[in-house]
């Protein structure tokens, strides 16, 4: 008997897609509210819930982030939170990149070319962006003052570390506005490997779905 899956894998790069639009739709709205972070938290855990649907049975993956989104979500209850700013960045950050990998894998295991396996790609190059802009701000709790707006730290800028994201797309996309630069070693670094990460996801992924496009024409085709 066929196993079923949660989420059919024929929509699951749609929802996530739609999933993560509205991610990056809730940052600039809860930023500056008092249950930002909560708010962030929660969305990131239905993130995580549809990506089921590109995880195809793996029953584990899902116990292990549903797992780590209520450990991390407990530990914010006691006041004060039981965890630092940093150790939760890291715990988001594990979260973003069990997600970016199953995205990455099914990607690399699909056979036809399909709306949805363009939207799945687009999930994951948004998810390593967020994935990126998490590990900047791991890297300024750890050491502030590792990256500049416009000459001031952006622990004392008045949007502080929700500036990420923005300079995470910037830097993946190579665009380099310059209005946030790293001012450390470690954080150029992080942000070059961001442009060589990004650039090789386009790469071969854009060849992998244009191969399948390919392949799939050329059985289609009438023989001669």
């Amino acid at each position: 008997m066929p196993r079923r899956h949660l989420i059919r894998r024929e929509t699951a790069g749609s929802i996530l897609l739609a999933s993560l639009l509205l991610l990056v739709l809730v940052v600039p709205i809860a930023v500056g509210g008092d249950r930002s972070e909560s708010v962030l938290r929660t969305a990131l855990g239905f993130t995580a819930i549809a990506c089921v649907g590109l995880l195809s049975n793996v029953r584990w993956a899902l116990f292990a982030m549903v797992a780590l989104a209520l450990v991390h979500e407990a530990l914010h209850l006691p006041e004060p939170p039981l965890i630092t700013a940093l150790q939760s960045q890291v715990v988001v950050a594990l979260q973003l990149a069990l997600i970016a990998g199953f995205v990455v894998r099914h990607l690399m295991r699909v056979r036809q070319a399909t709306a949805d396996t363009v939207a799945s790609a687009v999930s994951g190059y948004l998810l390593l962006a967020m994935l990126w802009a998490t590990f900047y701000s791991i890297a300024e709790l750890a050491s502030p003052g590792s990256f500049l707006v416009h000459d001031v730290s952006v622990s004392q800028h008045p949007m502080g570390h929700s500036t990420f994201f923005y300079f995470s797309l910037v830097t993946i996309s190579t665009l380099g506005f310059g209005d946030i630069v790293p001012a450390t070693p470690r954080a150029g670094l992080l942000t070059a490997l961001e442009s060589v990460v990004g650039q090789f996801y386009i790469a071969i992924l854009v060849a992998r779905i244009v191969a399948l496009q390919v392949v799939a024409r050329r059985d289609a085709s009438p023989a001669d």
